[in-house]
C-alpha cells in the first residue's frame, strides 16, 4: 500500500466529506467572485470613450467587500461553533450559500451593481461562519495523530480550489459575458454562469449532509454581541498568558497579512520587471497557490502522527529568502515562477502546523473563538495590504 493510500485509509469518512465540500465551497466563492468582477467592470466600463476607458474600481470594491464579513462576524461565528453542533451549523451555513446563489441569478439579470455586491457579501458571510466549524470540527472527526495530516490535505485542496476558482470564474466570463469591446456591458448575459456556480452550492449542500453528526461543545453559555471588537480583544487577553496559543493566533493573522501583500504586488511585479502582458503575470499568483498546497501536503505527510512545529521556522526562512531573491534584478520568467512556487511551499510548512497545533491545545469550549480571532486579525492585515 503506498503511503498516499495508507494516509487515506486512516482518515474518517466525515473528514473526506468535510474536505470535498469545503473545496467546492472555496472554488465557488472564488470563481463567483471572479465573475461578478469582471461582469462590473465590463458593466462601468466604456472601451471606446478615453475618458471612460476601463474601470477597474468594481475589483477593488469586490477584494473589500470579500474581507468584510470576517471582520464583522468572525467573532459571532466563533461562538456559535463553540456553542452548538458544528456539523449542523455546517448544513444551515451551506444551505445560505444555496440560498444566496439562487438569489445571484435575478441580481445579474436586474443589472444592479448594488444588489451583485449584496449576494457577494451574502456569499463571504456563509464563509467566515463557514470557516471556524470546518476547522474547529476536525479534532472531532479525525483522530489525534492525524491532526496534522488532516490539516495539511485541508490546506492543500482549498488552494487548489482557490486555482480552479480563479480559472473558472474568467472562463464563465469569458464564454457567457458580452465581449470586451461592449461599452457599459450588461451582467444580465452572465446568469447561465451563476446557475453553474449554483449547482455547485447544492452538491456541496448534499456533501455536508453526510458529516457524521457531533454534539454542542462546553460553551453553551457563550453568547454573540454586536461588539465584535471587545470580543476579539477579551479573547487576545484571556491567551495572553498562553504563550504558545497567543503567538499561534498572531503568527496566522500575519500569514495571511504577507499573503495578501504579495498578491496585490504580483501582478505588477509581472507586468513591470517580468514585462508580461496583464493575463500572463495573472498566473504567477497561480505558482504561488499551486506552492503552498505542495508544501500543505508535504507538512502533513512530514508530520507523522504528531503536530510538527518544527516546519514552522523553516517555512519562515523559505518565505523570507523567496522574498529577497525576488528582489534580486534578474529578469527571467523562471526565475521569478521558481521562487514563487518556493515561497508557497514554505508557506503551506508555516501555516498547516500552525492551525494544527491551534486546533490540538486550544480548549475545546474555546477552539472555535480562537480560530474566528485568528480569522479576523487574518482579515484584518487583508485589509492593511490593500492600502499598504
Amino acid at each position: 500500500m503506498t503511503l498516499q493510500k495508507d494516509i487515506r485509509a486512516k482518515l474518517t469518512p466525515s473528514f473526506w466529506t468535510l474536505n470535498v465540500t469545503q473545496f467546492l465551497s472555496a472554488m465557488n466563492d472564488n470563481a463567483f467572485r471572479f465573475l461578478l468582477s469582471l461582469a462590473l467592470v465590463g458593466h462601468f466600463s466604456n472601451p471606446a470613450d478615453p475618458a471612460v476607458g476601463q474601470q477597474e474600481w468594481p475589483l477593488y470594491v469586490a477584494g473589500f467587500i470579500f474581507a468584510l464579513p470576517f471582520i464583522l462576524f468572525s467573532s459571532s461565528a466563533g461562538i456559535l461553533a463553540d456553542r452548538f453542533s458544528k456539523s449542523r451549523l455546517i448544513v444551515l451555513f451551506n444551505a445560505v450559500a444555496v440560498g444566496a446563489m439562487l438569489l445571484a441569478i435575478p441580481a445579474f439579470l436586474s443589472n444592479s451593481a448594488a444588489l451583485l455586491y449584496l449576494v457577494l457579501f451574502l456569499m463571504l458571510t456563509h464563509s467566515a461562519f463557514f470557516s471556524p466549524c470546518k476547522l474547529g470540527i476536525l479534532p472531532e472527526i479525525v483522530p489525534r495523530e492525524r491532526i496534522s495530516q488532516a490539516n495539511g490535505l485541508m490546506e492543500m485542496f482549498a488552494n487548489m480550489a482557490i486555482i480552479l476558482g480563479s480559472i473558472l470564474g474568467p472562463w464563465l466570463y469569458g464564454r457567457f459575458g458580452e465581449p470586451e469591446s461592449a461599452a457599459y456591458a450588461s451582467t444580465a448575459s452572465c446568469w447561465r454562469g451563476v446557475v453553474l456556480c449554483a449547482g455547485v452550492s447544492v452538491v456541496a449542500f448534499v456533501m455536508c449532509l453526510l458529516i457524521r453528526p457531533t454534539v454542542p461543545c462546553a460553551g453553551a453559555e457563550k453568547h454573540a454581541t454586536v461588539y465584535f471588537w471587545k470580543d476579539v480583544l477579551r479573547n487576545l487577553r484571556k491567551y495572553r498568558s498562553h504563550q504558545y496559543l497567543f503567538l499561534a493566533v498572531l503568527a496566522i493573522g500575519f500569514f495571511l497579512f504577507l499573503g495578501a501583500y504579495v498578491q496585490f504586488n504580483i501582478l505588477s511585479y509581472g507586468r513591470v520587471v517580468l514585462e508580461l502582458d496583464k493575463e500572463k503575470a495573472s498566473y504567477l499568483y497561480l505558482m504561488l497557490a499551486v506552492g503552498i498546497g505542495v508544501g500543505s501536503y508535504l507538512v502533513g505527510v512530514g508530520s507523522g502522527r504528531v503536530v510538527e512545529i518544527g516546519f514552522i521556522p523553516v517555512g519562515a526562512l523559505i518565505i523570507a529568502a523567496s522574498l529577497m531573491l525576488l528582489a534580486v534584478p534578474v529578469h527571467e520568467v523562471w526565475y521569478a515562477v521558481g521562487l514563487l512556487f518556493l515561497m508557497g511551499v514554505g508557506g503551506g510548512f508555516f501555516i498547516v502546523p500552525l492551525y494544527a497545533f491551534l486546533q490540538e491545545e486550544a480548549p475545546e469550549e474555546d477552539r472555535g473563538e480562537l480560530i474566528a480571532t485568528a480569522n479576523f486579525l487574518s482579515f484584518c492585515g487583508v485589509l492593511l495590504a490593500s492600502v499598504l
